[in-house]
């Protein structure tokens, strides 16, 4: 049985034991899965104290529910590993957005965004919401590089929240940027 690092007046109705921040979620196929920012990663590199940096997470974590009262944990999405081929691109995994179709071939498919330490948005693909995921690109799907997207130069720039929408029957990743505490909508993509 796993420690209960976090009790329930503390506000985690998921799990006790493995931290899950800046979720979002998905229904699909009468369940709700939530996926998060694997906060234990940095809580174990940081001593189990509560001081968060945030670099040190590089994993995304799953869960999913029948009843919103029983969940069942579904492991880590090991992103790190699966990043390996975007080189120095990568950096931490955070505040992941999720979203899903049906295929031209019948199949499935689920896309999972996330917020590349604040610098790029990076997407994994799978064709169930456990997966098994894989990085279909070899570097981030949007970054400073990326035609029509603006970073703010000579600031203190993130990358960081992410809302998935369907525009015209096409999913849209939209982006939003903090420049200096003042956010506004960085990017649209297709």
């Amino acid at each position: 049985m796993a420690n209960a690092y976090k009790g329930v007046s503390n506000g985690n109705p998921i799990s006790a034991c493995v931290f899950c921040a800046d979720p979002t979620a998905l229904k699909f196929d009468g369940r709700m899965y939530v996926y998060g920012s694997n906060d234990s990663q940095q809580f174990l590199v940081n001593n189990k104290k509560g001081s968060n940096g945030y670099g040190a997470i590089k994993s995304l974590v799953v869960f999913s529910t029948d009843d919103m009262v029983n969940w069942t944990f579904h492991g880590t999405i090991d992103v790190g590993k699966l990043c390996t081929s975007w080189e120095w691109r990568f950096a931490a995994s955070w505040a992941p957005s999720v979203t899903w179709r049906e295929g031209a071939n019948g199949k499935n498919e689920f896309f999972l965004y996330f917020a590349n330490s604040g610098g790029s948005v990076g997407v994994l693909t799978a064709n169930s919401p456990i997966g098994p995921w894989r990085s279909p690109l070899t570097r981030p799907l949007i970054d400073g590089d990326t035609p029509g997207v603006l970073l703010a130069t000579g600031y203190s720039t993130q990358v960081w929240s992410l809302m998935i929408m369907e525009r015209d029957g096409l999913p849209s990743v939209e982006v939003t940027q903090t420049v200096k505490e003042r956010s506004s909508c960085l990017a649209t993509h297709a």
